[in-house]
């Protein structure tokens, strides 16, 4: 039966004053919770991350092991072997890659995906070696894709269009 455990409840560490690291996305994985919040401008280094990784092998305890400074919306987060796969909103670097792909074992950007339209990501979905992920939709242009992961580097496999206006792929199962 799910209990709450009042005394494991934390905070995103190393937010600067004035800021609000609103969380945005969840990811559970090999005794680790991931979470994505809110682009978070400015503060000095080590400060305001976006993607926060805390180890709970001890559930009463959730620690805080890495963040990593993403400079995006952290919309989605799919975790496999020692890659984080997130799905990236607005922010503030250029050029816009609406995948990002996190080493965990160093904690940087090793990869990213883009797409040849300006939108955000919003969904992934991973299943064995292939990513499925979803951005926001246009008037014209794809929004959902099938990638492979075998390789760092993700590679487009399929990509298709909802054909709606008004639609977005905002999650996958």
């Amino acid at each position: 039966s799910p209990a709450l455990i009042p005394s494991a409840s934390t905070t995103i560490p190393n937010v600067t004053a004035g800021e609000e690291a609103v969380a945005r996305s969840i990811f559970f994985y090999d005794e680790k919770i991931y979470i994505g919040t809110d682009y978070l401008a400015f503060g000095p280094l080590g400060f305001n991350h976006e993607l926060h990784i805390f180890d709970v092998s001890d559930p009463t305890d959730p620690d805080p092991t890495a963040s990593v400074d993403i400079n995006r919306n952290v919309n989605d987060i799919a975790v496999k072997n020692n890659l984080a796969y997130l799905a990236t909103g607005q922010g503030s670097s250029a050029p816009y890659t609406p995948l990002k792909v996190v080493d965990l074992t160093t904690n940087l950007v090793v990869e990213d995906f883009s797409t040849t339209l300006d939108r955000p990501g919003n969904s992934l979905f991973l299943l064995g070696d292939k990513l499925y992920f979803g951005t926001e939709r246009g008037t014209t242009g794809n929004d959902f894709y099938i990638l492979s992961i075998e390789d760092i580097e993700p590679e487009e496999l399929s990509a298709n269009s909802l054909n709606e206006n008004t639609t977005e792929v905002g999650d996958i199962v």
